[in-house]
């Protein structure tokens, strides 16, 4: 049975690698192995200066547990795989080097090919990190690109926060009857 490895992250469940899936699924029995990278993503008080921290108020908010993010997401990703009628397993990359990591599930899973799902290029890190290239270097199977039009609707990341805010988990108190 051929083996697909799906790298995706804020693309898991967008329309084009639904169709991706099921071009796969159409030409016969294949499982697929979901990895999603951890993002790096720099706090909003490291990316303007450390001055600015002396400036700005920074909340809890503003260091989202990127580990989480990727753990719900991949939960997302296989409960959306299998609504295809996919079989499916999955992992959060441990290794900080997304190139690595896949070379890694690739050999460990047996991967006929790779599936890298990305964002648009004006927006896609993974494309101006040249990332589909870089993984053809490294894997001795194709590298298939599906380009997503959207971000996907599971869980994604808060916006970060320049000021005091109230966390999500406090709920915000009744409007006062008038």
């Amino acid at each position: 049975m051929r083996n697909a490895l799906i790298v995706a992250n804020r693309t898991v469940g967008g329309d084009q690698l639904q169709a991706a899936v099921h071009e796969r699924l159409a030409t016969g029995p294949c499982t697929f192995h979901l990895v999603i990278p951890v993002s790096g993503v720099v706090s909003s008080a490291v990316a303007v200066g450390s001055a600015a921290s002396d400036t700005l108020p920074i909340t809890p908010l503003d260091f989202i547990n990127e580990r989480d993010l990727a753990e719900k997401r991949l939960r997302f990703g296989l409960d959306w795989l299998r609504s295809l009628g996919a079989t499916a397993t999955g992992e959060v990359l441990p290794e900080p080097d997304t190139v690595a990591g896949v070379c890694r599930a690739v050999a460990e899973h047996g991967s006929a090919e790779v599936i890298v799902s990305t964002l648009p290029s004006t927006v896609s890190r993974w494309l101006r990190q040249d990332l589909p290239h870089r993984l053809e270097r490294k894997v001795s199977v194709p590298v298939v690109v599906v380009t997503s039009t959207s971000v996907s609707t599971p869980p994604s990341t808060p916006p970060a926060t320049t000021g005091p805010s109230t966390p999500p988990s406090t709920p915000k108190p009744p409007p006062s009857p008038t």
